[in-house]
């Protein structure tokens, strides 16, 4: 027959231990008690382990100490501005190696002048 009743329970189950619920642990970033959730949980809440996942990749970024240069171009009348601009980008990359890190589109203020 099988397992009928309110009381039937598989064989297997019979010889096996609960699990014991989980200990109280102490927070890595605040140093509080915390019931945790899951079993390899470190820090008792997302806060914490957000603060320390910015503190130890903030710590990793290195700042650009190289100098930095502001261009300011303006084209004659009868050039097309935009075409002028990328062939010089163009020709400072290839020939110094200077990149641009980001471009600003000519302001009416340069154009008025």
């Amino acid at each position: 027959m099988g397992l009928r009743g309110p009381h039937a329970v598989g064989l297997i189950s019979r010889w096996r231990t609960p699990e014991k619920p989980p200990r109280k642990r102490c927070c890595r970033r605040c140093n509080e008690l915390f019931d945790p959730v899951r079993r390899d949980a470190v820090y008792c809440s997302a806060a914490c382990r957000q603060a320390i996942y910015w503190k130890r990749h903030l710590a990793n970024m290195k700042t650009d100490d190289r100098p930095t240069f502001v261009l300011v171009l303006r084209p004659e009348k009868g050039i097309d501005g935009l075409r002028a601009t990328k062939g010089l980008q163009k020709f400072a990359l290839r020939k110094f190696g200077l990149r641009v890190c980001h471009s600003q589109r000519t302001t009416a203020r340069y154009l008025r002048s």
